[in-house]
């Protein structure tokens, strides 16, 4: 069985000079940062004319959501902003069809590759596995192989939780 938990997406961040450089003042930045689109009124020469301003004329790029190890023993905080990978292998025997998940889905196949490469074809950029381990799961050489396929940055930490 396999969980993989997604951190949130961040808005880029407010440019207060390009918005002062459109015109948008008072609670029509608070409107912008939100996401709403907005339309203001601005004097241009001698007249007033009308402007609409979408969040990304002020908005800077958008933060994709990063995946790391999630470990039972980290503090709330480290993994609020962040997504990990939890690999529950209870036995030797569950092995090819966990092997099997990630070959033959689209959804798991933009984070691992049989080319022991690592793929990383999403925007989310897998950095490591929690693995909950049986016994000698971590010394199949399947296994092992089956793991150099999320790449050489993903850091993989276990825990021996069948015993």
């Amino acid at each position: 069985m396999s969980y993989l938990v997604v951190g949130p997406q961040y808005r880029g961040k407010f440019d207060a000079q390009k918005a002062k450089e459109l015109g948008v003042m008072g609670p029509n930045r608070g409107r912008l940062a939100k996401g709403e689109t907005i339309t203001i009124q601005v004097k241009e020469g001698d007249e007033l004319v009308e402007r609409t301003i979408k969040p990304e004329d002020v908005l800077g790029p958008s933060d994709p959501p990063a995946v790391c190890v999630a470990m039972v023993q980290q503090k709330l905080t480290n993994i609020l902003s962040q997504a990990f990978l939890i690999l529950d292998v209870p036995s030797q025997a569950h092995i090819p069809a966990l092997q099997s998940s990630f070959k033959n889905s689209d959804f798991y196949r933009q984070f691992w590759s049989e080319d022991c490469e690592g793929s990383q074809k999403s925007d989310t950029t897998l950095r490591g596995i929690y693995h909950l381990c049986g016994e000698n799961v971590l010394d199949n050489e399947g296994y092992k192989s089956f793991l150099k396929g999320f790449g050489s940055d993903v850091d993989v930490r276990t825990h021996p939780i069948y015993t």
